[in-house]
């Protein structure tokens, strides 16, 4: 509570605190944090009565247009230096010490959330390829702030390093958003975070060729994110790249879109569809 302002926010999640309203409210405590969480679970729920699952997702949403434009050559705008002081601004500038995270990640929805590997990452990859990049102190302690939070077996996870929690990683997905954050800052496949991360992501390539994502839904955005992570580490021809590319290749729908990869007959999606282009283009298929 201290750390997001005694707001009654929970990381900008309404299950995470209707769970401590619950807890407090029937242990008899903190009677002034369980009014500020109420007003926040009135604030964010919807007109049907439902709640969205995370209610402020601003910085994710800014992270991944970020560094659309910037591959399709809109670094240099000014829309975009907007987008990079928004970043600066919203860098965590104190420790967390319910994760153990120390300062200088970024959460999903601004300053004073939960600092999470996932969107840190795809906000290093933006702020490493926009002007001024060579010396963004940003960039430099984001970056540190990311190698600090790798785990000892090479992976990432979202929340807490090392952990063991099945719900939280190591996952696949982040560690190649990870490994591309490092590259795209300058970091050679050679160095060890990134020769680390390599070797993990390596070592979990499924049978048929698949990468899990624990943050998206079945195959193909962790399929996608693996094999351009490894492409651009220079392992596209390793046979988990080959695996990858051809089990892609092989999951296109007749339309030419992607779905989620399982057996469900699930529709294409333009994010799937995107990921797996996105992941074949950089593999030279």
């Amino acid at each position: 509570d201290d750390h997001e302002g005694h707001t009654g926010v929970f990381s900008e999640d309404p299950w995470p605190a209707a769970l401590v309203c619950l807890g407090l409210a029937r242990a008899g405590l903190a009677p002034d944090l369980v009014v500020s969480i109420a007003g926040y679970l009135r604030r964010t729920a919807r007109e049907d009565g439902s709640w969205d699952a995370v209610a402020n997702l601003d910085l994710t949403r800014s992270a991944f247009a970020a560094t659309g434009l910037i591959a399709a050559g809109y670094g240099g705008t000014e829309q975009l230096a907007r987008t990079r002081e928004l970043f600066r601004r919203c860098q965590q500038r104190q420790p967390f010490s319910v994760l153990g995270c120390p300062a200088g990640g970024w959460s999903y929805s601004g300053p004073n959330g939960w600092p999470v590997t996932l969107e840190s990452a795809e906000i290093l990859s933006a702020l490493a390829r926009m002007p001024g990049h060579e010396d963004d102190p940003s960039l430099r302690e984001g970056i540190g702030w990311l190698i600090g939070r790798q785990d000892h077996r090479g992976s990432w996870s979202l929340w807490v390093r090392d952990t063991k929690l099945p719900n939280d990683g190591p996952c696949p997905g982040i560690t190649s958003q990870g490994i591309i954050a490092l590259l795209e800052a300058g970091h050679p496949p050679g160095s060890g975070p990134v020769a680390a991360a390599v070797r993990w992501l390596l070592s979990v390539s499924r049978p048929d060729g698949t990468f899990e994502n624990l943050w998206y839904r079945d195959f193909t955005s962790g399929t996608a994110m693996a094999l351009e992570a490894l492409s651009r580490a220079g392992q596209a021809d390793h046979p988990a790249g080959r695996r990858a590319r051809d089990w892609l290749l092989a999951a296109q729908r007749p339309d030419g879109s992607w779905a989620d990869g399982s057996a469900s007959g699930a529709a294409g999606s333009v994010e799937e569809t995107a990921w797996a282009l996105s992941a074949l283009l950089a593999s030279g298929a």
